[in-house]
């Protein structure tokens, strides 16, 4: 059997100062139980809301603005279409 030297081993548990991962192989947590939403945000928009929290915050304040009958089963890309062809006017 083969022995590896223990300065060996000390070298190679050392961390390296960077690593390159593959997330094309990357998995979802088959665990999780409500995995996390991600939504990628466009160069401009991102320079304002720097955090998710900021993002949330904004959307809240639009939802609350939203007539009481716009709820969770509306089909939102078609709601904002209507609302900018008829000049937000209802």
């Amino acid at each position: 059997m083969k022995h590896t030297p223990i300065s060996e081993l000390e070298e190679s548990l050392e961390m390296q100062a960077e690593y390159e991962f593959d997330y094309r192989q990357a998995r979802l947590n088959r665990f999780a139980e409500n995995p996390p939403l991600t939504v990628t945000l466009a160069p401009d928009v991102a320079r304002v809301f720097t955090s998710a929290e900021a993002v949330n915050h904004a959307l809240r304040a639009l939802l609350s603005a939203l007539p009481a009958r716009v709820g969770a089963s509306v089909d939102w890309p078609t709601f904002i279409q209507s609302n900018q062809q008829s000049g937000g006017q209802q």
